[in-house]
């Protein structure tokens, strides 16, 4: 300011952190590798996420771990002295991390040093970690209470209520997914890491009509419809395909009006456009042709412009039929129902 008063031209308070709740949970030290660290802070995103408070994102900080690292020798009760690691943004990172300190940990032990206790900095790019301060001990700290917060007191009837209230947690839902749909343990593991796709496949398994299985939901969630979705930067949360549109899809292949390929050009316009599937099958020339009189006149025409492939076929090369299916597919745009295209050519042939 015009006053010349120190700080008065910028302002020196940090709202970094603002109206941002930060619940901290310190585990217990009963962690004994680099990998179940890892694991232990994979298992609590998965938890966060699936109650809603937090979007997991380590890289933009919504969600970090410190690491405390310490070694002893086989047999020691005794903790030895341990390090706290800051700024990892990243799982791998954490392992990385870990990893690091313990053998920093060993080499100094072992070369007749001691291990101080401080807070060390982990730096990505190089793999290691650097002193950031050393730690004052406890009595250092200065603390003292805070006259206007009160103390908090939980009853166990409201620790009853909140967790009668909590969504399914991710361990349950995983064990069900395995129980109930026969799905493999990777495959829990893709379902349980992602919440908009259980969200998705709960609310498609809770609405599927009979003849679509929960199977079927689960092939083409996992496969081309996850893929279409990627190629456009898109999620199970954020994508143009109703669940509504998604089971009547999957009902119209169930039912052999569209056939597997046809299905996934279909689903792929869905992803695109949010039109619903019986719309798309109309606009590009309608349901899989599954009549046999209606392509007994295609095979005969196709039949006759090639009757040395004919010749072929009836001296045994069935391979030279897949030319004659090709044809027939091309004259009906792909809508031909394929095995009952190659039984009427077969049976064409074996008539002449």
């Amino acid at each position: 300011g015009a006053d010349g008063v120190a700080g008065a031209t910028h302002s020196l308070v940090d709202l970094n952190r603002a109206c941002t709740p930060l619940i901290e949970i310190v585990s217990e030290p009963d962690i004994r590798s680099a990998a179940e660290a890892r694991a232990y802070v994979e298992a609590l995103k998965r938890v966060v996420t699936h109650l809603g408070i937090n979007d997991g994102n380590l890289d933009e900080g919504s969600l970090r771990a410190d690491a405390n690292v310490s070694i002893r020798p086989k047999g020691q009760d005794k903790f030895g002295t341990r390090t706290e690691v800051k700024n990892i943004n990243s799982f791998r990172s954490l392992e990385r991390a870990v990893i690091y300190e313990i053998q920093r940990h060993t080499d100094v032990i072992l070369g007749g040093g001691e291990i101080v206790q401080q807070t060390r900095n982990y730096d990505d790019a190089s793999g290691t970690t650097t002193v950031l301060r050393d730690k004052e001990d406890a009595h250092d700290y200065r603390y003292f209470p805070e006259p206007d917060l009160k103390p908090l007191l939980v009853t166990q009837s409201e620790i009853e209520e909140i967790r009668r209230s909590l969504p399914e947690l991710p361990i349950v839902k995983r064990a069900r997914y395995m129980a109930d749909f026969e799905f493999s343990e990777k495959e829990a593991d893709i379902f349980v890491s992602d919440v908009p796709l259980c969200r998705y496949f709960d609310a498609a398994v809770n609405a599927a009509p009979k003849d679509v299985s929960p199977s079927e939901i689960k092939k083409w969630m996992l496969g081309d419809f996850v893929a279409n979705l990627k190629d456009k930067g898109e999620d199970y949360g954020s994508t143009k395909v109703s669940v509504a549109h998604f089971l009547v899809f999957l009902s119209v292949l169930a039912s052999g009006k569209i056939s597997g390929k046809m299905g996934k050009d279909i689903l792929l316009k869905m992803v695109e456009t949010g039109t619903d599937p019986n719309t798309l099958i109309d606009q590009s020339g309608g349901a899989q042709i599954s009549d046999e009189s209606a392509l007994q006149g295609v095979v005969d025409t196709i039949l006759d412009a090639n009757l040395d492939v004919v010749e072929k076929v009836k001296a045994g090369k069935t391979n030279s039929a897949d030319f004659l299916m090709g044809q027939v597919m091309r004259e009906t745009k792909g809508r031909a129902k394929p095995d009952l295209v190659r039984q009427l050519i077969l049976d064409s042939i074996a008539k002449r």
